[in-house]
């Protein structure tokens, strides 16, 4: 069934597929390799300061902060889903699957206006939105960072 629903591969798609899982391809792959997981762990702990009484930075800036960590997340999945030769190969990827997870935080987002209310004004165990963002989301994010660890395999 795999092999029947195999979409055809340009040179691009191969090159990208081996910019995200061969590091050593190109030093450009490399140096990505070695930011990504530091910027997933960056946005996991961004993601729990959130639950912060006061937060030292704006609402605004804490927004533009989490879409860029969620967008990106979503362009390095698009771009993974175009590499991979089928859309079953792709969802057999637990690192994938988890992806996909993590993206839904910035449909989440978008439906509660961006910027959220102070922790003191909404009760997360109440609100199964704000509980996702805030205690959900940065042990997905964490996860997420585990695909980078090539000697850690937990998924």
């Amino acid at each position: 069934l795999v092999d029947q629903v195999r979409r055809p591969r340009s040179r691009l798609v191969e090159q990208a597929w081996r910019f995200f899982d061969e590091p050593e391809s190109s030093s450009v792959a490399y140096w990505y390799s070695q930011l990504v997981p530091l910027l997933t762990m960056a946005s996991a702990l961004f993601a729990m300061l959130q639950s912060m009484r006061t937060l030292p930075i704006s609402g605004w800036t804490v927004a533009g902060l989490e879409i860029f960590f969620d967008s990106s997340t979503l362009l390095e999945m698009m771009v993974r889903y175009c590499a991979t030769p089928s859309t079953v190969l792709f969802l057999q990827n637990p690192f994938n699957v988890l992806d996909l997870s993590v993206v839904v935080s910035l449909c989440v987002r978008a439906s509660l206006g961006f910027v959220l209310e102070s922790v003191e004004a909404v009760d997360p165990s109440s609100d199964a939105s704000y509980a996702y963002l805030l205690l959900v989301v940065p042990f997905l994010r964490l996860l997420r960072a585990l695909r980078h660890f090539q000697n850690f395999h937990l998924l």
